[in-house]
C-alpha cells in the first residue's frame, strides 16, 4: 500500500484518497472519532479495561450480582464531553451489549435519569 503526506495537515494519507481534514466541517467530527476509535492507544486503553473487568460486565456485577461477559468499552464522560478523559482508564467501564443499549437509553433520556446512571457508573470507579 502506498501512503503519502498530507500538505496540509502531514498525516499519512493512502495514495488517491483525500485526507480527512479536508472533509467538511460537520463530517470533520465523526472522522476524528472514528480516528480516535482506530487509533493504537484506544486499542491498547481498551484492552486494559478488558482486564481490569477480567471481560466481565461490571455494571451487572455491581447492582445485580450477575457475571455475564463484557466486551463493550463505554465511557462514563462521553468523549465529547470531556475529550481530556477519553483514554483515562477510570473514564471507563466494560460491559455486555445488553447493558450498553441500557446506558445509552437512560443517557437519552437526559435529566434525573442519565446523571442517576453516570452516578451509578462513577461508584463501579469508586468516583462518586
Amino acid at each position: 500500500m502506498l501512503v503519502r503526506y498530507c500538505a496540509r495537515c502531514g498525516k499519512f494519507v493512502k495514495q488517491g484518497e483525500k485526507c480527512s481534514c479536508y472533509a467538511p466541517p460537520e463530517r470533520r467530527d465523526k472522522v476524528e472519532h472514528d480516528n480516535m476509535y482506530n487509533s493504537y492507544l484506544w486499542k491498547k486503553t481498551a484492552t486494559a479495561a478488558r482486564h481490569r473487568a477480567n471481560y466481565t460486565d461490571e455494571y451487572l456485577l455491581q447492582y445485580e450480582q450477575r457475571f455475564i461477559e463484557g466486551h463493550t468499552v463505554h465511557h462514563i464522560w462521553t468523549v465529547k464531553e470531556r475529550p481530556d478523559l477519553a483514554l483515562s482508564l477510570d473514564n471507563l467501564v466494560v460491559v455486555s451489549k445488553r447493558t450498553h443499549d441500557l446506558i445509552h437509553e437512560a443517557y437519552a433520556k437526559g435529566g434525573e435519569v442519565a446523571e442517576e446512571m453516570r452516578r451509578k457508573l462513577l461508584a463501579i470507579r469508586g468516583k462518586a
